[in-house]
């Protein structure tokens, strides 16, 4: 049987390649009923791995993904259990990128000026299971967290929208 940490490196490794499929894409969120801006550009990059799966470590954000997608990554090379917050951030996050790839497809719930605890971002959206937030400046938005479940406030929320999805060059 496969300890804890055994456990991670596979679901990382596994997220990596869920992840890989959004990057080169920009997803185009528009809104009549947005109060900031018509429209939200999203998009990934390889960087933003690390932050959502809620391990520790000391390797740089983009060498960590390329790590975990090339199957180059060890239980030496981060930390997931040392410590029960430690711990608990990594089982709600890490099973969730397993369906990152399939996200956008969903309908899904969305929020301007998202705030919950010490997280806040500019938009954040949730397909019921698990809750993207987004941040940047006044171009496209990078993911900056992915909290369990959806902790979307509903009476702060749009749902008349339409979501496009561009390939970058």
């Amino acid at each position: 049987m496969k300890n804890y940490k055994e456990s991670c490196l596979l679901l990382l490794h596994k997220a990596a390649e869920k992840y890989k499929k959004l990057l080169g894409k920009d997803f185009i969120i528009e809104s009549k009923d947005f109060k900031n801006r018509k429209r939200y550009i999203l998009r990934f990059y390889e960087g933003n791995f690390l932050h959502l799966t809620g391990v520790k470590t000391k390797i740089k954000p983009s060498l960590f993904f390329e790590k975990a997608l090339t199957n180059q990554l060890t239980i030496d090379d981060f930390d997931c259990d040392s410590t029960k917050e430690i711990k608990g951030y990594t089982q709600e996050k890490i099973p969730h990128l397993l369906d990152i790839d399939i996200f956008f497809s969903t309908n899904l719930e969305i929020q301007e000026n998202y705030t919950r605890g010490k997280v806040s971002c500019l938009i954040a959206a949730s397909e019921g299971k698990f809750t993207l937030g987004f941040t940047g400046g006044s171009g496209a938005l990078n993911p900056m967290t992915l909290l369990n479940r959806n902790t979307i406030d509903h009476d702060k929320s749009t749902k008349n929208y339409s979501v496009s999805i561009l390939m970058r060059t």
